[in-house]
């Protein structure tokens, strides 16, 4: 799998373009697709700060609103350990390779084996190896496991003025 145009930073931050995303404590899971037929999957992330123009009168305040996606293209292997979406489980946890995941912490291959024994393409991960996986959890949520020939991220951003004391 080859990293297009981000870096993975401190296994939770998104850097594009010169910009650190912190998906963890900023920018909560919005949702994930996948389109069959393209074989891309994507997954949304929505982010917001306010900044303001003058710090000792915060009355009105721009919010920087910015829409994140990472998007898989040419996805060979996709298992998901689905749970329903709130609050306490769209926060990011983790992206990182499995190969790496397993030479920090050995035990973390009983996590990744569970996902693969669960996928009907259980059977075909050996010819890939496990430097072409990409493991991303969610706190108490859902569990993914990639792999794909790229993986890129995208995001759109815009202010919004907003009353912000």
């Amino acid at each position: 799998m080859k990293i297009l145009n981000f870096s993975i930073e401190k296994v939770i931050n998104i850097k594009v373009a010169n910009q650190i995303f912190d998906l963890h404590n900023e920018f909560p899971l919005q949702g994930y697709n996948y389109k069959t037929l393209e074989k891309t999957f994507e997954l949304s992330f929505k982010g917001n700060s306010v900044y303001y123009d003058n710090w000792d009168d915060r009355e009105v305040g721009n919010e920087l609103i910015t829409d994140l996606k990472i998007i898989f293209r040419n996805v060979k292997f996709l298992s998901i350990r689905d749970c329903p979406f709130d609050e306490t489980n769209v926060c990011f946890t983790q992206m990182k390779f499995v190969n790496k995941m397993i030479e920090e912490r050995p035990g973390s291959i009983n996590e990744i084996e569970n996902l693969v024994s669960s996928s009907v393409y259980a059977d075909e991960i050996e010819p890939f190896g496990w430097e072409e996986f990409m493991y991303i959890s969610f706190i108490y949520g859902v569990e993914i496991l990639i792999s794909s020939e790229t993986v890129e991220a995208n995001f759109n951003q815009f202010y919004n003025s907003s009353n912000c004391k």
